[in-house]
């Protein structure tokens, strides 16, 4: 998701969504992966000419099949930029 904040900030946030609670989508931020979505966000910036701060975001959703809910949790700056 890329969103952009009335102040002018971008925030570019990854959703991971678990069904259950012994693994932790925050754990899946590994050095490849943090460099592949650097990647992501280093072309989107540069193909639409963005100079302005901005952030990345991970939001970790993790839902309850029996009580059928979801508790959220959400992570900012998780990969530091602008």
């Amino acid at each position: 998701i890329v969103s952009r904040e009335k102040t002018g900030k971008y925030r570019f946030i990854e959703v991971k969504t678990v069904s259950h609670e012994t693994y932790r989508p925050e754990e899946n931020m590994h050095p490849q992966k943090v460099a592949r979505l650097m990647r992501v966000v280093e072309v989107y910036l540069v193909s639409h000419g963005i100079t302005d701060e901005w952030q990345f975001d991970l939001v970790c959703v993790y839902l309850n099949p029996q009580t059928k809910s979801a508790r959220i949790k959400h992570l900012e700056n998780v990969i530091l930029g602008g």
